[in-house]
């Protein structure tokens, strides 16, 4: 490399940088999940700290993404290929990380809701997909509080006690069941 370099050839192999991080950072995440299976209970900080220098956190990361993003693609749209292929090719580790804070049963759809919304995760920058995350996150928060008030409400409903009804209403109701009782006859 030298520094005659134009920008646009630098950004773009940054970029390309970037998306390799992701694609190790799930590779580091597998091993990560296979040592830990081989390690006995309560090794594990140590382990990580003398064989590969990471903290508990730091591991757990690169863990969580080989779990979700191990085995995600996405769709040819996206990619821009014949076939759906690895998220973590157009993905970079830091977008990987901040995905990495919703909720797991929720990854998927946030993708294909931003894919299909036209909004592609890959053109977002970390910035805009952080703010696309939260507003993803308030809207289950809100769904959950709605669906909470809903089930809350319907146990009122059903805890209440009827409403006492006086005779008259009574004679009244009774009048107006023999009239429909008398129609269908």
């Amino acid at each position: 490399m030298n520094e005659a370099t134009t920008l646009e050839t630098l950004a773009a192999e940054i970029r390309l940088y970037d998306r390799n991080s992701a694609s190790c950072a799930i590779e580091i995440g597998k091993r990560l999940i296979l040592a830990k299976k081989q390690i006995e209970h309560g090794d594990w900080e140590a382990w990580l700290k003398d064989k590969v220098s990471f903290n508990r956190q730091t591991a757990w990361k690169f863990m969580q993404c080989a779990e979700r993003f191990g085995n995600v693609s996405i769709s040819k749209h996206l990619s821009g290929q014949e076939e759906n292929v690895s998220i973590s090719k157009h993905l970079s580790l830091s977008k990987m990380f901040e995905i990495l804070t919703l909720p797991e049963d929720e990854t998927q759809d946030f993708i294909a809701a931003k894919e299909a919304e036209g909004n592609s995760i890959e053109n977002m920058t970390v910035k805009e997909l952080r703010a696309e995350v939260a507003a993803w996150k308030n809207r289950l928060t809100d769904a959950d509080t709605t669906i909470a008030d809903l089930r809350h409400e319907n146990k009122l409903l059903r805890d209440r006690e009827p409403e006492p009804v006086t005779e008259s209403e009574l004679a009244e109701r009774l009048k107006a069941s023999e009239a429909e009782t008398r129609r269908t006859l």
